[in-house]
């Protein structure tokens, strides 16, 4: 049986980054869900896993209620259709802001990988927004969403080991050594 997997934590944590590596080097395995936002592209961004659309199509879907989970995060929405979220040939890969894990964790082909960054390493994902194209203004603005989504990290501690586990990130040599290798482990691939 297929599983979702969900990488969740804050902005610039790695999320997209690990489920890039997962998707590279083993194809076979997983593939990535689609989200779909009302969020504009940054400048040359080509996301796999978003469909970026206007308001008036995202609340036309929530009325035609094609969304299994969806939310605001930030200015923006996000949604996730029931199609989007079940694994159908592979093992699904799925990011998602911490606020939206309980409403996933009430499905059994759920795991979740928790990425955090203590306080003393926030300076990283600065530093990753910036290379990313982030101008400061944006990265003042993310920084105060980053704040939000480290409390509901630690206010859904405990769904999240019930449904996988928290890493925390203290550079980039984490997702690397850390999980990648436990997601293979677990999702059996090695």
């Amino acid at each position: 049986m297929y599983k979702t997997l969900i990488f969740t934590g804050p902005s610039a944590i790695g999320k997209t980054h690990v489920a890039k590596e997962l998707l590279k080097r083993y194809p076979e395995h997983f593939e990535q869900a689609k989200t779909y936002t009302t969020r504009q592209p940054r400048q040359n961004e080509k996301m796999a896993d978003r469909i970026f659309v206007s308001e008036d199509i995202f609340f036309k879907m929530i009325s035609k209620v094609e969304f299994l989970v969806y939310g605001k995060f930030g200015d923006n929405w996000y949604g996730f259709t029931v199609d989007s979220v079940k694994p159908k040939n592979k093992h699904l890969l799925l990011n998602a802001w911490p606020e939206i894990i309980p409403q996933f964790c009430a499905y059994n082909h759920v795991t979740v990988v928790g990425m955090q960054a203590p306080k003393e390493y926030q300076r990283l994902l600065t530093g990753r927004m910036r290379n990313r194209g982030d101008d400061m203004d944006t990265i003042k603005k993310r920084m105060k969403l980053i704040s939000k989504d480290q409390e509901e990290l630690v206010k859904n501690t405990s769904i999240i080991n019930k449904h996988g586990i928290i890493f925390e990130v203290t550079d980039d040599n984490t997702i690397q050594n850390y999980i990648i290798p436990w997601v293979i482990k677990s999702f059996g691939i090695i």
